[in-house]
């Protein structure tokens, strides 16, 4: 067990009005999937699904856990989530591989800072026991993912191809678009500025 870790939590948003549960739930299934695999080294704990809509997982520092509630908002996307990062200390007395049956301060922390976030309707929140911090970075990161839930489906498409490609010119023949037109896609999206933002965001922590 370790004494000290980031838990990340998630509640998905407005879950219960999902038209297509089948479509909604194997998406959060591929998400969470992906995301075990692509950070499996970085993970203390893996994410998992509670209560059909909720995910938590654990990992061993702030900067990761950011990179990866970021990805989560981006690969789930257009379906919404909140976000809680909480930092603090795991009782290394409660012995159990379940990340649900846990116990600690950074898990109780995390529960208090996710009910705020619903009553607040905002999307993410950072806890850990330095509050100028906290609110610097849970109000940076907020404004981040506002903007990211503003994409449309074709911003979204030509953003995940320019990361793949990291050429205007190739992303326009995969998508059989003009290349000024995903010029324009990047920036109606902001895309310079949202991860100009996250990079100082991490610098930060």
């Amino acid at each position: 067990m370790y004494s000290k870790a980031v838990v990340i939590r998630g509640d998905m948003i407005k879950s219960r009005e999902a038209l297509e549960k089948a479509e909604y739930w194997k998406k959060l299934d591929q998400v969470i999937s992906k995301i075990n695999r692509k950070f499996k080294k970085q993970l203390l704990s893996k994410f998992e699904i509670f209560k059909g809509d909720e995910i938590t997982g654990m990992c061993e520092n702030l900067k990761i856990a950011y990179i990866i509630v970021s990805q989560i908002f981006e690969y789930l996307h257009p379906l919404k989530i909140r976000m809680v990062l909480s930092k603090g200390d795991i009782d290394q007395k409660r012995q159990t591989e379940n990340l649900n049956e846990q116990a600690g301060e950074v898990f109780w922390n995390a529960s208090a800072a996710m009910n705020e976030l619903k009553r607040s309707k905002r999307y993410i929140r950072f806890t850990t026991k330095n509050d100028l911090n906290d609110s610097i970075l849970t109000n940076l990161a907020d404004i981040v993912t506002e903007l990211k839930y503003d994409w449309t489906e074709k911003e979204k498409e030509i953003i995940t191809f320019y990361e793949e490609f990291e050429n205007q010119n190739r992303v326009a023949k995969k998508m059989r678009i003009s290349q000024q037109s995903v010029s324009d896609g990047l920036r109606r999206a902001r895309y310079k500025q949202i991860r100009d933002a996250e990079e100082a965001l991490i610098e930060f922590i």
